[in-house]
Parts: structure tokens; sequence; C-alpha cells
């Protein structure tokens, strides 16, 4: 998966991709979605931007029905902290 938009400079490019996950996440397989797109979550959780972070916080909530059995939000949440 090649998704530039998550390291853009421009803030609202990343906050509009973070948002545009919701829309796509039902084409993505779970390999995608349980590894590479929660690593991609798990750095604007860290963005400078508090919008950013806010919404990848709700974008996160939303994607629990989509997450495999093994994946805590409450995990992702802790690690993205540190």
């Amino acid at each position: 998966m090649q998704i530039t938009g998550f390291t853009d400079l421009a803030p609202i490019v990343r906050e509009q991709t973070v948002k545009a996950v919701l829309i796509i996440v039902t084409k993505l397989s779970d390999r995608v979605i349980n590894g590479e797109l929660l690593k991609y979550l798990a750095k604007t959780a860290n963005d400078e931007q508090p919008g950013i972070r806010t919404n990848t916080t709700i974008c996160l909530g939303k994607l629990v029905k989509y997450l495999g059995p093994n994946v805590s939000i409450f995990e992702i949440r802790i690690t993205t902290a540190r």
C-alpha cells in the first residue's frame, strides 16, 4: 500500500487522508488494515496538529469492527503515546 497523504507536509492533506480511511477501509485487506494502516495511524496519533490527532482517535474508534481479534485500540493508543 503506497499512501503519501499520511506523511505529507501539509496538515490539511494529512487530516483529509485520515478521514478518507473510513471511506476505503472496506476495500482493504485484513493484512493492510491490521499492519500498514495501523502503523500510519499510530504516527498521525502523535501529529503536531491537534485536529489530526483528534481525527485519528475518531478514526481508530470507527475502525474497531475491521480490526483483527488480536488488535486492541487501547494498546494502539498506549503505544502511540510513548
